[in-house]
């Protein structure tokens, strides 16, 4: 019973983050299906080859080592344009070959296998996909296909409570957990990394080898995600005082502040780093260093007790400070 539950973790954690990509495969499959498989005129067809031949993305060393640049050129431009703790040189260089090994591998591993086998990146779709949400939609239709939502906060936060489990937690997760505090070099789409995401990541690029499509890691709605892990990662001065330190001290305490997005089921179970009252905003969680617009609430924990000391009821009071 202790193995099945133990290793139920990662089978909902699986299914959950690769329920992600496979959204954007969906969506590429789908334009791809419709705009060059339909039934159209002669010149709708010659038009469509024509920005087809000229929209494609080639993997290839170059354009891995381009969204690398660009990937590693975001953490700079996150670290030192948002008020965070600037660290010693030392310390910031193990923070960014870490960040690298933990969270960067599997997407240069998917990137390498792509590579070799000619898939294309279809910028076309990407587009569409960014304008109309598409991949958001298919989210969250699929959701309702399942009969519950795929993406919640309740979902992350017992999702990665469950991957700090014992055993679970040194054979996988702790890996994500290496070094003291973290820095947006350690933001990842996921959160996660080596060694967890290497089951996914070889089903992604099964799928993007055999459809020779964009594969799902890089649709818009997940790379907006890791541009948002960025800042969740970031250590801002202070932080503690607006909750913007949330996920990061969740990377000094290891044990505290499983969720993202709000910390109330945190408070609830009593796994926050203030259980009883903490101050945030709950409009840019995670943000609020950064926003112009940003108002604080503070949210109060009241437990009334029954009779024989039992918790009876748990409500959450929000109070606006500004």
């Amino acid at each position: 019973g202790l193995l099945w539950f133990i290793g139920g973790a990662y089978v909902v954690n699986f299914v959950v983050h690769f329920f992600f990509r496979l959204c954007g495969f969906l969506v590429a499959f789908s334009v791809d299906s419709v705009f060059m498989n339909s039934d159209s005129s002669r010149t709708s067809s010659i038009l469509m080859n024509y920005i087809e031949s000229y929209s494609q993305v080639h993997i290839n060393p170059y354009t891995i080592l381009l969204f690398f640049v660009i990937d590693h050129l975001l953490c700079w431009y996150v670290h030192f344009t948002t008020p965070s703790v600037k660290l010693p040189i030392r310390k910031m260089i193990s923070h960014i070959v870490w960040g690298f090994v933990n969270t960067k591998t599997c997407t240069l591993v998917l990137l390498l296998l792509l590579w070799k086998e000619n898939v294309t990146i279809s910028l076309p779709i990407l587009i569409l996909d960014w304008y109309f949400k598409l991949s958001l939609k298919v989210l969250v239709l699929m959701s309702k296909l399942v009969g519950f939502p795929l993406v919640t906060k309740a979902m992350f936060y017992h999702t990665h409570r469950m991957a700090h489990l014992p055993k679970v937690y040194e054979q996988a997760h702790k890996f994500h957990h290496y070094m003291h505090g973290c820095t947006s070099f350690e933001a990842h789409n996921y959160g996660v990394g080596l060694p967890e995401e290497w089951g996914y990541t070889l089903l992604e690029a099964i799928i993007s080898i055999s459809f020779n499509i964009t594969p799902g890691t890089l649709n818009p709605l997940i790379m907006a995600w890791s541009w948002n892990s960025k800042f969740g990662h970031t250590d801002f001065e202070g932080g503690d005082d607006v909750g913007d330190n949330h996920h990061h001290d969740h990377h000094t305490r290891h044990n505290k502040n499983f969720g993202t997005g709000g910390v109330l089921l945190d408070m609830y179970f009593d796994t926050n780093t203030k259980n009883n009252e903490y101050v945030m905003c709950p409009f840019h969680f995670g943000r609020c260093s950064v926003s112009e617009n940003c108002c604080l609430y503070s949210i109060k924990k009241i437990e009334k007790e029954a009779e024989g000391g039992t918790t009876a009821l748990t409500t959450f009071v929000f109070t606006k400070l500004s």
